[in-house]
């Protein structure tokens, strides 16, 4: 058989409805039947040529000597009547587009063979589409959830995707009740597997194949009959135990920011780094829901003026510290890298060491009471965020406080020097709790001579023995000072005139001991010291208590001059 199409120019030939000259019908032949064939059809010779084709067949003779699919035709029309396919396709190039033809080979007695095509283009296109989509619902449902079940009315499943569910796989799940996951006994979380009504996004807490919980999000229809009843539920599950553990991670640490954010606006508006630091150490006992908060530094300056202490509940604050020094609870987070807890009194305590510059300077403690319930997690992450907020604040405390030491401080001495102890003469003068008080003013009789004779070395030295004279002989309220030169003062902040008293003859005894033998000179050495009571609260001015304080110390040194040892005191009367 060979290619080609029949050169025979008698264009009747394909014409099935050619008539005679006497216009009589001819019988009808098998180019009639191809002629009428309603889809395309053609009627070749044994040697491949067109004898005949039907209307749509007739579109597809030009060109066909070069179109590959003719080609492609031919030759398996060669082998029809052996060991091939009866069909055979053929996708044909058209102005409007690819065209897909079916055709079926009839071999005739004479060596014609008939072709008849059936025109499959939209059936194929059709059953693409219904496959790409059946692919798409597919990869949709799988990228939407991480599997898809079906149960009966008794709540077995029936179904579940190929991949398994929470570890298992579809075959141990296949017939289970479906209520063997549910991760708790409540009514509301069995509905997705018993839905009698569509739910959306309804969130359960499903049990693993090892175990663990499994936050998992269910969409589900009921399967119902004609007469509504409920027939099983169709659904798909999404696993968002990760997202909600990154949900909380964030919350928390949003939670974690303000709070600290709060801390730091506390201590930033307090205009003293001390009044910071109690607020600071407020807020923290509000924000972190402890019974109590306490921070103590670890510097001895500020150790004096600490712990900081502040209770939510009826513990007393000043009890507190004791209860944390005797369980050593301060050492062991000074010396811990992590935080500590412990229990003390019935009271779960985490304690947590303040940093500044890598370095402890400080210990952090939260407690809480039985009724507030345990610590949670996340709250040792919290108490280490506050704690280095808080080892900043304490290191600036004890920067302000040496300052203010130094401030304060007579450089020789290390005694009040004249501003500071004014200072807290007028603020305890103003104190509306009535206290009785007593003005000391001591002045050195003989000082310059000791200068004179032995070196104002030797003079240093007895001014820094006064000072540690006058710390020994009063109380840690009272206020011990130099004006200036050799004269200093004592505020009693408490003493009535019997005390008072007591006081100055201790001083005036002790400085007659600073001089040493063989440092006699023709002026003897000793402290004259005057004395003025007054009660609290009172109009009286400041320099007028110091000028009555003045006067009475020289009625004591024009006294001592009438002596053999110098010194005396005098109580103003």
């Amino acid at each position: 058989m060979s290619d080609g199409i029949a050169s025979d120019p008698c264009v009747d030939r394909y014409d099935i409805g050619a008539r005679t000259e006497d216009d009589d019908p001819r019988p009808c032949t098998v180019g009639d039947l191809v002629s009428s064939y309603p889809g395309p059809a053609l009627l070749l010779d044994a040697n491949g040529h067109v004898l005949g084709a039907s209307y749509a067949g007739l579109g597809l003779i030009p060109g066909l000597e070069d179109a590959p699919w003719w080609h492609t035709l031919l030759s398996w029309l060669a082998q029809v009547g052996q060991d091939v396919p009866v069909h055979h396709s053929s996708t044909i190039s058209t102005v409007r587009g690819d065209l897909i033809v079916e055709w079926q080979a009839s071999p005739l007695g004479d060596g014609t063979i008939a072709l008849l095509g059936r025109d499959v283009t939209m059936e194929r296109h059709l059953r693409g589409a219904l496959i790409d989509s059946r692919q798409r619902f597919r990869d949709l449902v799988e990228l939407a959830s991480d599997f898809a079940w079906e149960t009966d009315a008794e709540g077995r499943f029936v179904y579940v995707s190929p991949g398994g569910a929470l570890g298992y796989a579809a075959s141990e799940l296949t017939g289970r009740p479906a209520e063997d996951l549910l991760a708790m006994d409540q009514e509301l979380v069995r509905l997705p597997f018993t839905a009698d009504r569509p739910l959306n996004e309804a969130e359960v807490w499903l049990c693993r194949a090892d175990g663990e919980i499994a936050t998992v999000v269910v969409w589900a229809r009921p399967i119902l009959s004609e007469d509504d009843e409920r027939l099983g539920v169709r659904g798909l599950c999404r696993d968002v135990t990760e997202d909600r553990r990154r949900d909380m991670a964030l919350a928390g640490a949003r939670a974690r920011e303000r709070v600290i954010a709060h801390i730091l606006h506390g201590m930033s508006d307090a205009t003293d780094p001390l009044k910071g630091l109690e607020q600071a150490v407020k807020d923290t006992a509000h924000a972190i829901g402890s019974s109590g908060c306490a921070v103590y530094p670890q510097d001895p300056e500020l150790a004096k003026l600490s712990p900081f202490v502040h209770c939510l509940d009826s513990a007393d604050p000043a009890a507190m510290p004791g209860c944390f020094a005797a369980a050593g609870i301060v050492a062991k987070a000074l010396s811990d890298a992590g935080p500590v807890w412990e229990t003390v009194d019935g009271c779960a305590v985490l304690a947590v060491a303040t940093l500044y510059r890598q370095q402890a300077n400080g210990v952090l403690i939260l407690w809480r009471a039985e009724d507030r319930g345990p610590w949670q997690a996340g709250d040792d992450v919290l108490a280490r965020l506050i704690a280095d907020q808080l080892g900043m604040g304490l290191a600036n405390a004890d920067m302000l406080e040496r300052l203010r030491h130094q401030a304060e401080r007579d450089g020789l001495t290390g005694l009040c020097n004249r501003a500071a102890v004014l200072s807290r003469m007028q603020a305890d003068l103003g104190d509306p709790r009535p206290a009785d008080r007593a003005l000391l003013y001591i002045d050195l009789d003989g000082f310059k001579a000791i200068n004179d004779h032995f070196g104002h070395r030797r003079g240093d030295s007895i001014l820094l023995s006064m000072g540690d004279l006058l710390r020994s002989a009063v109380g840690p309220d009272d206020v011990p000072g130099r004006l200036g030169g050799d004269e200093f003062v004592i505020w009693l902040k408490v003493a009535d005139r019997d005390r008072a008293a007591s006081v100055a003859a201790a001083v005036v005894e002790g400085a007659r001991k600073l001089i040493r033998d063989g440092e006699e000179t023709a002026t003897p050495f000793g402290a004259s010291v005057g004395v003025a009571c007054v009660s609290s609260p009172t109009s009286e001015r400041l320099d007028v208590l110091i000028s009555r304080a003045d006067a009475a110390m020289y009625r004591a040194k024009a006294a001592s001059k009438l002596r053999t040892d110098r010194g005396a005191w005098h109580v103003e009367t």
